[in-house]
């Protein structure tokens, strides 16, 4: 509508008509949209108001009249309004002024004409625009996530792809919210083309995207989709043997392998996920089949190696196996229901064939537990009831040799502590010496008390185990004689267990030398060549140089610095690379050794820089000038100055090299060679 300063307007233009109205004769009429008028037509949606103004006048003192407000579409003639007003009297001047809102409801939907009609002085005068009306749109635009797709697992998902479609071609702007953030606007989105989605974060398990669009009439479409991220990879078990064994000319059989994923389930391998090209049974030797395998969505598994082995013979006896803990019979007091402990075993392969083991508990399923041969392998056992119990552990070598031991045990509940307290073993032989001969049985004794339960004893040598032997009473003794020492450093371990499952042990070092050949204990000899301690140096580019008397190698230290190993340049000659040094200095240096043997020796020099003038400055003290310097004899300075004797070598005179080999001779108090 129009405001105060219309009328203000109005005024004017009232006067001006006074002013001129003995020059102005015709009369008009103006039909104007008041939030435009310098615009002939206009396009609105049904249901809105458009606002006009309208005026007209007429001159002689005649006065206006039937002014009216009318659309016209096509022959149609539809009245809005009639006034038939007079209008305000200036002068011979009439003037007419009216604002209307013109409600679209009343037309309805099209293209009008809109015509101001009235009565003056020189008849009907008019004045028309053009109003589109156009329909209201009710209908949200229909969007479609293209990807990811609902319901589907994807290893990642980072961007996202979705059509709009708006019937009305009304859209108006696009956002979307990922797992029920606030939206996020979209830059642009266009209608019934791939539009893109960039930059999402989706977390592992369920998400959900949710895309809308929204039209100019406020109509909100949208899409969603729940979707999964699997990014954890399947897991592949071979099956047994692990360590396939393949007599030498006979076919090779794939035994398989199995995979497990979190969302895929479990699947066997097929021929594409497994390698077993190198494999030739026509020839002995050791091979590796490997297994690889995908999920649905990409993740790959770790690959898992299957060892085949081609023989000319199979191994036909099954590995030994104990059970420690708990023995036969044994009683197993708990203040604790249900009870969690540890049964312990013993396997060992003659043929080092060992492949597998497993165990069930009350003869329920056959569980996998990882084992090793010649050491306590351990089984945790947890919610044991008061009552019976049986375990069977079982051991199986890569020829499908199998072997088990079995064991009943109860489970009491007891109001007094159970025992804690593992058997005490000594070895009795052998001692910590150096023996001349090699070594073949081991004394020991072991107690356990107070509680006197002793069940077994083994030894170990580090590489070989002996199997379990039963032990009882108050006090256990034995020689075990299937263990060998080796020359070197021997340790022998002795173990005995009680019937509560508590392990003792006891260990001995020693040496055997058959050879006669003492050790050496001897440390290596350093010396300081360049540059030798106190010495003034008149040049800052340093190479440190030591000499040892045997093989070894060596560090240095510069001013307690960290250790720098330095380089052998030739028999048992060792130099540092090239230092940088500051001139009027003064350096600490400790040299450190050590032998074939691990003997070790230090050494700690001083020295000190003053560079005398620019030309020694520039000058480094290594290689053939070192040993020039140190073994070339120089024109003795009591020599008369004009000496011929002075200034010729003598004709028996040493090279530098020949003195050098003279100096290693006397430094290993050897004769000298020249």
């Amino acid at each position: 509508m129009k405001t105060k300063n219309l009328f203000s307007v109005l005024f004017g233009i009232a006067l001006l008509f006074l002013a001129f109205a003995p020059f102005v004769q015709a009369g008009d009429a103006t039909l104007d949209f008041e939030a435009n008028p310098s615009v002939t037509s206009m396009t609105i949606n049904f249901g809105e108001i458009v606002d006009l103004t309208m005026d007209s006048s007429s001159n002689n003192n005649i006065p206006v009249s039937s002014e009216k407000l009318e659309a016209i579409q096509g022959s149609s003639v539809y009245p809005i309004m009639n006034w038939n007003e007079p209008g305000m009297h200036f002068g011979t001047t009439y003037l007419f002024f009216k604002d209307y809102a013109l409600n679209s409801d009343f037309l309805g939907v099209g293209i009008y004409t809109l015509r101001f009609s009235a009565q003056t002085n020189t008849g009907t005068e008019f004045s028309e625009l053009t109003l589109e009306i156009l329909p209201v749109d009710t209908n949200a635009p229909v969007v479609e996530i293209t990807s990811p797709q609902n319901g589907q697992s994807y290893s990642s998902v980072t961007t996202a792809n979705f059509i709009v479609h708006d019937a009305e071609e009304n859209l108006d702007s696009c956002s979307y919210s990922l797992n029920g953030a606030p939206n996020l606007q979209l830059y642009s989105c266009s209608e019934d083309v791939s539009n893109l989605i960039v930059g999402l974060v989706t977390p592992t398990g369920t998400n959900t995207l949710t895309v809308f669009a929204n039209d100019t009439f406020g109509n909100i479409g949208s899409d969603t989709v729940i979707f999964e991220i699997d990014d954890i990879a399947p897991v592949i078990t071979l099956n047994t043997p692990i360590i396939q064994t393949i007599l030498l000319g006979t076919a090779y059989t794939e035994l398989g392998a199995t995979a497990l994923d979190n969302v895929d389930g479990t699947w066997n391998l097929v021929s594409a996920n497994i390698d077993s090209s190198n494999v030739n049974t026509n020839i002995l030797g050791t091979y590796e089949v490997y297994y690889n395998v995908q999920d649905s969505v990409g993740n790959s598994a770790v690959e898992v190696t299957r060892i085949v082995n081609v023989v000319d013979s199979f191994d036909t006896n099954a590995p030994n196996i104990v059970i420690v803990f708990p023995v036969e019979g044994t009683i197993i007091y708990t203040q604790t229901i249900p009870l969690e402990t540890n049964a312990s075993f013993i396997v060992d392969d003659p043929e080092n064939n060992l492949d597998s083991c497993s165990y069930s508990l009350d003869g329920g399923s056959i569980l996998p537990i990882s084992c090793s041969e010649g050491v306590l392998n351990l089984i945790a056992l947890s919610s044991l009831s008061v009552g019976n119990h049986n375990l069977k552990v079982y051991a199986k070598d890569s020829f499908g040799n199998e072997a088990s031991d079995l064991v009943n045990f109860k489970v009491e509940y007891s109001i007094s502590l159970p025992d804690i307290t593992a058997p005490h073993v000594i070895i009795d032989s052998p001692e910590s010496i150096t023996y001349t001969s090699q070594i073949n049985s081991l004394d020991f004794h072991a107690t356990d008390e107070p509680d006197n339960n002793l069940q077994f004893y083994w030894a170990t040598n580090g590489t070989d185990t002996t199997l379990p032997e039963p032990c009882s009473g108050i006090v256990c003794s034995d020689t075990i004689t299937e263990l060998s020492s080796h020359e070197g450093s021997n340790t022998w371990t002795v173990f005995a267990s009680d019937s509560a499952g508590n392990v003792g042990s006891a260990s001995v070092i020693f040496e055997v030398n058959t050879t006669g050949q003492q050790p050496d204990t001897t440390a290596p000899i350093i010396t300081a060549l360049d540059p030798v301690d106190g010495e003034e140096l008149e040049y800052c580019d340093v190479t440190l140089m030591v000499s040892l008397n045997e093989d070894g190698n060596v560090s240095y230290s510069l001013d307690g610095g960290a250790n720098v190993t330095m380089d052998q340049v030739s028999s048992w000659i060792f130099e540092s690379d090239e230092l940088e040094l500051e001139d009027q200095e003064s350096y600490n240096v400790t040299f450190y050794a050590t032998d074939l043997a691990g003997n070790t020796a230090s050494k700690t020099i001083e020295f000190s820089i003053d560079e005398k003038d620019s030309s020694s400055s520039s000058s480094s003290h290594t290689g053939d000038s070192y040993w020039s310097s140190q073994f070339v004899d120089q024109p003795d300075s009591s020599s008369e100055t004009g000496s011929t004797d002075a200034q010729q070598p003598i004709n028996n005179e040493l090279t530098w090299w020949e003195k050098f080999i003279n100096w290693l001779c006397r430094l290993f108090g050897l004769e000298e060679a020249y």
